[in-house]
């Protein structure tokens, strides 16, 4: 892709390109390019600082990687994370996130905006329907950060593209796993079906707790909303009831800033994952309408 923000490891692919590398707003480093030959790969270490942010234009198509060999997520505990940067021309305006299941002290995020003037809009629902909203002003290659609280969907709204990256924090009293990251796809790119296979857990040095802690994050824009047109291998969910605390397998809705008013614009769910050894299958019946998936999974000082 030939504009991608965040590098961590750079592959160039299928022809000689140039390469360059803008580091706005970043101590001690400078703008600069390179040349890649096919296949050859280029790895950009950031040394003390926090390369989000980076910017990274190429004349020729490239993948690129951002990650940390031992990342600090909150907690003490650290682990190698990574994720494929998506290009800005798939960067959105309007996302959906249910939360990573059973996360007592909650999830981290991070924003990334394309231009400067970003605004952004979070709006928070749980449970007992909607909580709260967030807004901030972001500039070019600027990040915002947000704590959102445990078992807490968010929706994030902009007035022009941003990228949402998902943080997993590290292990603490009340659960297991180390830290990871994924992306959050806005609902622009969402697609009519998933092919998600799981699979168990496994950390050579330490003895698994109980066996891996699977689950499907799934949500769906309110126009497409119909629990009777959504299947988890061809099961429907059911929709959770106002008064009850948060648990898995229901449909919650999460809501949109319109003012002063926060109305339903989506629904998101979690749905635990019994049986690593087989394939599930996610679809809406309607072939004009998307869905968010992501695969959450932990275990003893591990997880994705």
């Amino acid at each position: 892709t030939k504009d991608q923000y965040a590098p961590r490891s750079l592959r160039g692919y299928p022809l000689p390109g140039n390469l360059q590398v803008v580091t706005p707003n970043i101590r001690g480093y400078y703008n600069y390019s390179i040349k890649l030959q096919e296949r050859q790969t280029y790895y950009f270490l950031g040394a003390v600082n926090d390369l989000t942010g980076v910017s990274i234009k190429s004349s020729q198509p490239i993948s690129v990687f951002s990650g940390h060999s031992c990342a600090l997520v909150v907690t003490p505990t650290c682990d190698h994370i990574v994720e494929q940067v998506t290009p800005t021309a798939t960067w959105g305006k309007l996302f959906f996130s249910p939360p990573i299941y059973g996360r007592a002290d909650g999830d981290l995020y991070r924003v990334i905006a394309m231009a400067s003037d970003t605004a952004i809009t979070v709006t928070m629902s749980g449970a007992k329907r909607y909580i709260s909203n967030m807004t901030y002003n972001i500039t070019k290659g600027g990040v915002q950060e947000l704590q959102i609280p445990q078992n807490t969907f968010i929706t994030v709204e902009s007035n022009k593209p941003i990228y949402v990256m998902q943080y997993q924090k590290g292990r603490g009293s009340s659960h297991a796993g180390d830290p990871s990251m994924a992306t959050v796809a806005p609902v622009e790119q969402y697609l009519n079906s998933y092919v998600v296979v799981p699979y168990e857990l496994t950390n050579f040095l330490l003895p698994p707790i109980t066996s891996s802690q699977l689950y499907l994050a799934i949500a769906v824009f309110q126009e497409f909303y119909d629990k009777n047109q959504i299947f988890v291998d061809n099961k429907t969910l059911d929709e959770a009831s106002p008064d009850n605390d948060f648990t898995t397998n229901q449909w919650y809705p999460l809501h949109c800033f319109n003012g002063a008013a926060a109305p339903v614009c989506g629904y998101g769910a979690i749905v635990p994952i019994t049986n690593a050894d087989v394939s599930y299958y996610i679809r809406h019946s309607n072939p004009k309408a998307g869905l968010f998936v992501n695969l959450q999974g932990l275990n003893n000082q591990i997880s994705f």
